[in-house]
């Protein structure tokens, strides 16, 4: 198959690993109420999940350099078929933890192999499709809870939707063998010698510390937007999974933005810019009271979020070129861990301090953001 077949493919399973991301927000409160949930328990659904990412997109990309990218992609598909069934058929609650961390866990490492198969496939226009590969997974991200939604409020049960992910995971599997995959750069291997070298680098290891905040941040807004619109504003769940739709349309809508504005405006800036107004808005966003300005919190909340990540992750861009594979590893670990442990901090704050402290806390990781990026953007000294 040629190249830019190959490349389509590839969006369409970044579509996938967004919308199987994505989908559990709208679903709290459905596996709340049948297994009795309370607060701090649904977060730690959250941590379940994202604990997964943490572990399986280092074991991926290992996995990967021994025995092979396509190996390691129908391994994934597979097991993740398995592990959504085993959720849906789930009937306790220590067995949904289990299963979702690998159903919704193994997200991590199917994003990461499709994406390093692209850049491989792409030599040289790492960025324009990286840009492009944003687009397609931002739109899963807004179709999985809006799909969700749509199937709760019509009563479909939210057993019946894991059986028809499960499906499609079989679909793709399918699919992936037609993807032309070229044969592994060693620089993208992941190696201890790498790891303990890149670890040495304060700059690094700030970017690290930003990137816990921020995804920690990120998936706590749309992990926890069902929660907060139906406990505070009375949305239905229809309605509350088009928020977090909204949400994600926000967040790509900013990355366009933000990737025309890139080439006139210094990051240094331009990330100052985006980690203010995001403690800002989302500060306000706990004090909403009106639905309209809800909407416009959510979308704001969105753009003012979208291009952080890319723009972090950018400042170590070539300082540990000969092991890039690694640095990335660490890098998407870093917002993994972030992302299974302050929605279920969250969680916890909520359950004994209310929601409303809950929602506040964020806006103070993006004031940490702002700081730190202060130190990681210094021009190094001659």
């Amino acid at each position: 198959m040629n190249r830019h077949a190959s490349n389509n493919i590839i969006f369409a399973f970044k579509f996938m690993a967004a919308a199987l991301t994505t989908v559990l927000g709208p679903m709290l409160g459905a596996l709340a109420d049948e297994f009795g949930l309370t607060l701090a328990q649904s977060g730690l659904m959250y941590a379940s999940q994202f604990s997964g990412f943490a572990i399986f997109v280092v074991a991926g990309g290992t996995l990967a350099d021994r025995f092979g990218k396509r190996t390691v992609l129908t391994a994934v598909l597979i097991v993740q078929c398995i592990a959504l069934l085993a959720f849906s058929a789930s009937q306790n609650y220590a067995f949904t933890l289990l299963a979702l961390f690998f159903a919704g866990g193994l997200c991590a490492p199917l994003d990461s192999v499709v994406s390093s198969v692209m850049l491989d496939l792409n030599p040289g226009e790492s960025e324009r499709y990286i840009n492009k590969g944003a687009v397609p997974f931002g739109l899963g991200a807004v179709v999985g809870p809006v799909v969700a939604g749509f199937c709760l409020a019509n009563n479909v049960s939210w057993r019946s939707v894991y059986v028809v992910l499960a499906a499609l995971c079989m679909l793709m599997l399918a699919i992936s063998y037609l993807i032309r995959i070229p044969k592994q750069s060693a620089t993208n291997r992941i190696t201890l010698k790498a790891a303990g070298t890149i670890l040495r680098d304060w700059r690094f290891m700030l970017v690290c510390l930003c990137l816990f905040l921020y995804c920690g941040a990120e998936a706590s807004a749309w992990g926890w937007m069902s929660e907060y619109m139906e406990a505070g504003l009375s949305f239905s769940v229809l309605k509350s999974s088009l928020a977090i739709g909204a949400f994600w349309l926000s967040i790509t809508l900013g990355r366009a933005l933000c990737n025309g504005l890139m080439n006139k405006i210094p990051t240094r800036l331009l990330m100052g810019v985006l980690a203010a107004f995001s403690a800002l808005v989302t500060f306000i966003a706990a004090f909403v009271s009106s639905e309209a300005f809800a909407w416009v919190m959510i979308v704001l909340m969105g753009l003012f979020y979208s291009s952080q990540w890319p723009l972090m992750a950018g400042q170590t861009a070539g300082r540990h070129a000969a092991f890039s594979g690694t640095s990335m590893a660490i890098l998407g670990c870093s917002g993994s861990i972030g992302m299974a442990v302050i929605p279920a901090f969250l969680g916890l704050i909520a359950e004994n301090f209310g929601l409303f402290v809950s929602q506040v806390m964020p806006s103070f990781f993006f004031i940490a953001i702002l700081i730190l990026f202060c130190f990681i953007a210094r021009p190094d000294k001659a």
